[in-house]
């Protein structure tokens, strides 16, 4: 998503003369006092949530991502900073940089007579806050002293570079300009070919003996490789380090690799890789999709809780093998053909799939896999000590209940979300799942690839767990006034598909971005008619005429309303009407999928966590849906135009 609306000529001109904070807030193209407030007012720990997330050697990674307005700044910043890089960059870099990716990284070591691969130890953290001031202080960017301090107070956590901010990548190349400069020119010296992806750093030549001034081969295995004082002073003089743990060196009668990729020949993947695309499609095709789902899911938890879809994994997997060995290949035609034909048959047996009991209980374990790992993802990123589970999570339970009372809880307990999550996941999931089964099968609507969810606290996540046994393609964007959704953010790994705004209620941003986007479907829920309860016609007007702009002309927009709040409703109906918008249908949700709801005490694998952690503390949330809530959500359905 692009935020700056100016050319980019203009905006490289206007960072080369940026000279005070007030030229600095009209470059990104934001409020002053907002952009102030954000940067200095906001405590640090708001700014980022954190989570960790396994290496191939078993250790872990720490990632910090930024939310609310930090990242909206640092997103901004990304946007000019790539321009501005982008005249700079060196002909070796390939990674975080545009047209550039591992293939043409790779490409530049093809048919030589050796490799030498280097890897950058702990390189996000090793570029401090201080270094990044004094690159933006020295040429070619020559800012003032107070300029590159603030961007170096944005890009950093904590005085270093957080893996996972929008900055951090484009940063690294700026930071990494004169280490590649040196590199490049001492392989130039030496007939090598260098070239540096992120903190992977490859030398590659073609003459009968690798260079002693920069290595020394040493034995017959690959790791036997003495690196020269010459090579290592280079970069201790540029302030990194090597992780000599990584360093080997491959001659043309081994397997020589560069970025995950075969360079004997041509760039190839692995034979181990096309097997493991091979196997996942035959486990599809043989047992249907959600047990090749739960099959996959099962193997990648054993090394990484964050959840990626199968479907959207595995095609990412081929169109990965139709980059490498290119579009044409036999092999990736293969394979897509396979894939396509599989997508095909999954969606025609879920268009007329009828939920019987079977069904429905197959349906059901699928979804506890889905939601039971989620819960664990939110008791991994807080990491709660076990001894407390049950006293930390009662007291999450506790301050949710203040909801009731119209009191705001302190989300910032740990057990709140982890409560969160066992209150509201499972009902979410077949909420949605209910509505999407509805108007995308047994209507026949075209399934949507890209969906906005507004204001409707977790229906985003229920969307993405309810739409997994169909079409991945799809994209969510979640725009959030609600205070939970920044402990809910740390469900972003688990879901790559679903992009969090949080905009802290700010109608203005709201309709900014509106005005750029496009959607083919549309969620919106009573979380957002709060909101707005208290405000004038001219907000829901003004809403709905932004809905109705940001939309395709095929889109629905699907409003899920308690009906006890008939008033807060015939309001949005009224707006949604006046702008445009054509009442389609109005049904309760009960009606889309009674046995759903009928049997919402199924989810026995969530009950049988819950009852390990915390016991029989309060009732389980869809024991209550026959009494306390009696399904009553209405749905309203509009749509653009008469199709």
């Amino acid at each position: 998503m692009r935020y700056l609306l100016r050319e980019a000529s203009e905006i490289v001109e206007s960072f080369r003369k940026i000279n005070s904070f007030q030229d600095f807030a009209d470059l990104l193209e934001v409020d002053y006092f907002w952009f102030k407030q954000e940067l200095f007012a906001v405590p640090l720990e708001e700014k980022y949530t954190s989570f960790t997330i396994p290496k191939r050697n078993g250790e872990s990674r720490e990632i910090y991502s930024p939310v609310s307005g930090i990242r909206e700044i640092q997103a901004r910043l990304n946007e000019v900073l790539r321009l501005v890089y982008e005249p700079e960059r060196k002909q070796s870099v390939h990674g975080f940089t545009t047209s550039r990716n591992i293939v043409t990284n790779a490409k530049n070591h093809c048919n030589k007579k050796f490799v030498l691969n280097l890897d950058i130890k702990d390189f996000f953290p090793t570029i401090t806050q201080q270094r990044i001031r004094g690159v933006m202080m020295s040429p070619p960017y020559n800012l003032p002293s107070q300029i590159a301090t603030t961007i170096s107070h944005i890009c950093c956590y904590e005085g270093k570079l957080p893996q996972g901010a929008p900055t951090s990548p484009i940063i690294s190349n700026i930071v990494c300009a004169k280490l590649d400069s040196e590199l490049r020119l001492l392989a130039k010296q030496n007939k090598c070919f260098y070239t540096r992806y992120a903190d992977d750093i490859t030398f590659s030549t073609i003459v009968k003996n690798f260079p002693l001034s920069i290595a020394k081969i040493t034995g017959l295995k690959i790791t036997d490789v003495s690196l020269s004082d010459n090579l290592i002073s280079i970069f201790k003089s540029n302030g990194f380090q090597i992780n000599f743990n990584k360093v080997r060196i491959q001659g043309d009668n081994q397997r020589q690799e560069v970025t995950g990729l075969t360079v004997n020949n041509k760039p190839n993947v692995s034979r181990k890789y096309i097997r493991q695309v091979r196997a996942m499609l035959h486990d599809w095709h043989k047992n249907g999709y959600v047990q090749a789902y739960i099959n996959d899911s099962a193997i990648r938890y054993q090394k990484n809780k964050n959840r990626v879809n199968f479907s959207s994994a595995l095609r990412g997997k081929i169109e990965f093998i139709g980059q490498v060995r290119q579009k044409d290949d036999f092999i990736y035609q293969k394979l897509l053909t396979f894939y396509e034909k599989l997508i095909e048959r999954e969606i025609i047996r879920q268009r007329s799939l009828k939920f019987d009991d079977k069904d429905y209980n197959n349906w059901c374990d699928s979804v506890d896999e889905y939601a039971l790992h989620i819960i664990n993802n939110y008791i991994d990123a807080i990491s709660v000590d076990i001894d407390n589970m049950k006293e930390c999570i009662q007291q999450g339970f506790d301050e949710l209940d203040k909801l009731r009372k119209k009191q705001d809880p302190d989300y910032d307990l740990p057990g709140v979300p982890i409560a969160y999550a066992f209150k509201y996941l499972p009902r979410k999931i077949i909420a949605m799942t209910a509505v999407l089964s509805h108007y995308f099968r047994e209507e026949n609507v075209p399934i949507p690839e890209k969906i906005l969810d507004v204001g409707s606290g977790t229906d985003a996540v229920g969307i993405a767990l309810g739409l997994f046994r169909q079409k991945m393609s799809f994209q969510i964007t979640a725009i959030e006034p609600c205070s939970y959704m920044r402990q809910f953010a740390m469900f972003r790994p688990s879901l790559p598909n679903l992009e969090v705004l949080n905009v802290n209620g700010r109608l203005g941003d709201w309709f900014n971005y509106l005005n750029n986007n496009y959607f083919n479907l549309i969620f919106m829920s009573s979380i957002l008619q709060n909101s707005f309860e208290n405000l004038g016609n001219s907000w829901w007007l003004e809403w709905a005429n932004e809905l109705y702009q940001a939309s395709t002309n095929n889109a629905r927009l699907i409003l899920i309303e308690p009906s006890v709040k008939v008033k807060l409703v015939n309001k949005m109906k009224w707006a949604m009407e006046s702008s445009g918008w054509i009442l389609r249908e109005q049904l309760l949700l009960s009606d889309l999928f009674p046995n759903v709801f009928n049997k919402g005490c199924q989810l026995k694998k969530l009950t049988s966590l819950k009852q390990e952690l915390i016991g029989n503390y309060c009732p389980w949330p869809v024991s209550g849906w026959n009494t306390y809530y009696k399904y009553n959500e209405v749905i309203h359905i509009y749509s653009k135009n008469n199709q």
